[in-house]
């Protein structure tokens, strides 16, 4: 892998705060389920999706964020293709 830091050596520490972030990584989530309630999105791509949010907060944030993200996110993308349909039609039911 190339070595990128004197590409981009400003960027070398920046961490994005977790007060700015969470928020956002929340609101993404709940897109994701009603796009799974809907049916616009498989669980398997709703999983992929917030792999690569989960990907960018633990490049990206601090540790706060980091146990934020997967504290959210684990306990919805690691229940089976089937309950992750039931928690979604549950949460978009109205």
């Amino acid at each position: 892998m190339e070595n990128t830091d004197n590409i981009f050596p400003s960027c070398k520490n920046t961490k994005i705060p977790s007060d700015i972030i969470e928020p956002h990584v929340k609101d993404y989530l709940m897109s994701c389920v009603q796009d799974l309630a809907y049916g616009a999105k498989t669980p398997e791509e709703v999983r992929k999706e917030l792999a690569i949010i989960d990907d960018f907060v633990m490049r990206s944030s601090g540790i706060h964020a980091r146990y934020a993200v997967n504290n959210t996110f684990y306990p919805f993308t690691s229940k089976s293709d089937e309950e992750m349909i039931k928690i979604a039609k549950q949460v978009f039911k109205n």
